[in-house]
């Protein structure tokens, strides 16, 4: 016969069955339309109000940006203005490094600080051939095209 039923249930038996799956069947689409009507939307309202904030502080803190709770808190209360605010600050900040003689921003390609003169070549190697900034684990300078030495060969621009 059908694996529900066996041979020998009579028909209220079978009519209870029925019924009872037909019961199970109407709370599981109640609970999901529950789901999709009252609780989809305020997680989605959630993620949307909270996630401009969360990204910010976490943007923040992995490059090394002062402050990033006020930032992120900024976001909160401004939303996308905060956010837009914050992505238009920290966009140059992208060629920018410390100096670490007297801690003043500088750009990546500078050679020397222009606030204390200190050498800044030992920040970034250089190609040992044309002088541009180059990544250590680079094989290649993207500037010139050859080959570079291995990541440890270089060395404040020599191989």
């Amino acid at each position: 016969m059908s694996p529900i039923f066996e041979e020998n249930d009579t028909l209220v038996k079978k009519v209870v069955i029925v019924l009872g799956w037909f019961l199970v069947a109407v709370i599981a689409i109640q609970i999901l339309k529950f789901f999709i009507t009252d609780i989809l939307p305020a997680i989605v309202g959630l993620v949307v109000l909270f996630g401009p904030c969360v990204w910010v502080f976490w943007h923040a803190q992995k490059n090394g940006v002062a402050r990033p709770f006020l930032w992120a808190l900024l976001t909160f209360f401004t939303w996308a203005i905060g956010l837009l605010v914050y992505l238009l600050v920290q966009s140059g900040n992208g060629k920018r490094q410390i100096c670490p003689s007297c801690g003043a921003k500088v750009e990546k390609e500078f050679v020397v600080c222009p606030a204390c003169g200190a050498d800044l070549s030992t920040l970034q190697p250089t190609c040992p051939y044309c002088a541009k900034p180059v990544q250590p684990n680079w094989k290649y300078c993207t500037a010139c095209g050859r080959k570079l030495g291995m990541a440890g060969d270089l060395e404040n621009g020599q191989e």
